[in-house]
Order: structure tokens, then sequence, then C-alpha cells
């Protein structure tokens, strides 16, 4: 598996479900479009770029968890996003913007040692 796969697919595994999605913004277009996660991140990969870095800054909680009906926890969190694309290691496009998005923590069990753990996963559910 290349590389840029395996990348793709431990991405996916940041989100609750695959048929997740993001919504995709442009400088240079009005629209704003939805993609599941693998589309998306397909997307991503084929831009005309050699390098592509997205990063998550200043994460602020926008609200505490709350308890579903299903036993896991709610929040929404608000950040910043940024996507740098690069072509001869130099920096040709470069954006910031702000999200809000919906995360999940999934509690479950597992054994250690002979000990019950419990432990929170958390998952983007966008």
């Amino acid at each position: 598996m290349s590389l840029s796969s395996q990348a793709i697919e431990n991405a996916i595994k940041l989100f609750d479900k695959e048929d997740r999605t993001v919504q995709v913004s442009s400088v240079n277009v009005a629209a704003k479009p939805k993609f599941k996660i693998r589309q998306y991140l397909q997307r991503v990969r084929n831009l005309n770029y050699d390098d592509i870095t997205i990063e998550w800054a200043d994460l602020q909680y926008a609200s505490d968890f709350t308890k579903g009906p299903d036993g896991n926890y709610y929040a929404y969190v608000v950040f910043s996003q940024r996507f740098t694309g690069s072509k001869d290691n130099q920096i040709v496009y470069q954006d910031v913007t702000t999200k809000r998005t919906q995360i999940i923590l999934k509690i479950y069990e597992k054994a250690v040692q002979e000990k019950l753990l419990k432990i929170g996963m958390c998952f983007l559910a966008i």
C-alpha cells in the first residue's frame, strides 16, 4: 500500500463512520460542496501539489460533553484549519479557515494484564 493510501486509511479512522462529510471552501469559488471523507481525501491527494499539509490549530471546546441515549458523549469544538500546498519546496497556496464540528467520545472496556480498563476514543462526527 502506498504512503498516501495508508495516510488516507489512517485519517478515515478518526471519524466514527466513513460516510461522514467534509465541506470544502475555496477563495476562488462561492459554492461550498460536501464530500464523503474518503472522496475528500482522494481529491486532496490528487491536487496539483508536491506536498500538502492540513493542520488543526487553536482548538477550543464550544460546548461541554453531554451523554447521549446511546451511552456515548457528544460535544462541539471550534478550531482553525490550516491548508498548505507546496511545489518544488515552495509554498504556492495557503489558507486558514474556522471549522465547527461535533465530536463523539465512545467508552469501551479493554482487558490489560488481567485488569478491565475503561478507555475513551474520540471521533469526529462532521
